[in-house]
């Protein structure tokens, strides 16, 4: 009886410290959570538009505004903006923006003159056209109908001079059963007029996706598994990087997109929609710095040998140096000042400088939030 008790508390004593060891690793997670938490800021960002000679221009929740790095002055629309770009064209740049008036999404033009901001149109061989989005490099989306299917055009648009050239229309046609899903742009790089993805899904979850080449404006289809959808992709002007929301990363040579992109890691991490994805070359290796779904982890960056679409890929969690602030964040926009310095503007947590000096490493800095430089 008495060996029994023994062995009945020795049991019961392992079990309290196993309990406790376990109590004490899920503390130290919650408190890590803690302590990596963000108080929220009043600035409700939606986009980082771009930049003149002086200004950084975003839009918030409360519409358009614009700082000189010190002073943030309000220029709030009378309909929600969902959308801008900015035209730096013109002597007088210009704003352009998307709302929804009257139940139907308009573009439109301010007028830093005062005068009342006119409404867009767009010229397009689509037959009862919808705008669906002003992307931020100012192409324009539409959707409508082409030989009595569904179809989709981007329209590149002239502001100076309020016209648009059918001939640089880009068509996806015969999309019946098919919705816009997503529009992808490199993090930092959305303000150029360069590549991007624009994807497509069926109410069963079937994609089919279509990479743009901006300086050429050719489109070709990627043959990428239909159930993927993408989150991000990256390209050095030779090779294109796509990384899936299911966390797996696919390369291609960009002269052979048609080919179909070729599978090079799956990265145990899963990626919210327009995830942050930006790119550096150094000593031969290119990284990916990216932004994952999972809360408390700053940024995941994967690694490859420049210009290579197979392994090995090596994947790295960083959470100091320049990552220092990105956990428990949600980044919405990203604006390069230059190669390696961003600003990052966050869902609720307001804007950050980051200044890459070593991805592999974590080596940078990061400043915020709201103390940021132009």
């Amino acid at each position: 009886m008495k060996r029994t008790l023994t062995c009945i508390l020795t049991i019961t004593t392992l079990l309290t410290l196993l309990f406790t060891s376990c109590n004490a690793d899920a503390s130290a997670g919650l408190f890590k959570q803690l302590a990596d938490a963000k108080k929220p800021v009043e600035i409700r960002y939606r986009q980082i538009i771009g930049k003149d000679d002086t200004d950084l221009y975003f839009l918030t929740n409360d519409g358009i505004y614009k700082t000189d790095g010190t002073t943030i002055r309000g220029n709030k629309k009378g309909h929600p903006v969902y959308e801008a770009y900015i035209d730096k064209s013109p002597a007088t740049h210009y704003i352009i923006y998307l709302i929804n008036d009257g139940g139907t999404a308009k573009v439109y033009r301010f007028d830093p003159s005062g005068n009342p901001d006119p409404e867009m149109t767009f010229g397009t061989s689509l037959v009862e056209p919808k705008i669906k989005h002003l992307l931020p490099n100012g192409k324009v989306v539409v959707q409508g109908k082409k030989s009595g299917k569904n179809a989709f055009a981007i329209i590149e648009h002239n502001y100076t001079y309020d016209t648009s050239d059918i001939s640089k229309e880009v068509l996806f046609e015969d999309l019946d059963g098919y919705g816009l899903d997503s529009i992808l742009f490199m993090s930092g790089k959305q303000q150029d007029p360069a590549e991007f993805i624009i994807s497509f899904v069926t109410s069963g979850g079937s994609y089919k996706h279509y990479y743009t080449e901006g300086t050429t404006a050719k489109t070709y289809e990627l043959t990428l598994n239909k159930n993927k959808n993408l989150a991000g992709f990256w390209t050095n002007g030779t090779s294109l990087y796509l990384i899936t929301k299911d966390g797996n990363l696919y390369g291609s040579d960009i002269t052979d997109v048609p080919t179909g992109p070729t599978h090079m890691k799956d990265l145990s991490r899963q990626f919210p929609s327009n995830a942050f994805v930006y790119g550096m070359s150094s000593g031969g290796t290119t990284y990916l710095i990216t932004k994952t779904k999972t809360a408390n982890e700053a940024l995941f960056v994967v690694s490859f040998a420049d210009d290579t679409i197979t392994p090995p890929v090596n994947t790295k969690v960083i959470s100091t140096g320049y990552a220092s602030q990105m956990s428990n964040v949600n980044i919405v926009s990203a604006f390069e000042k230059s190669a390696g310095n961003l600003l990052i503007a966050t869902e609720k947590n307001g804007m950050f400088d980051i200044t890459i000096t070593d991805a592999a490493t974590g080596e940078g800095s990061s400043a915020g939030p709201e103390d940021y430089t132009l």
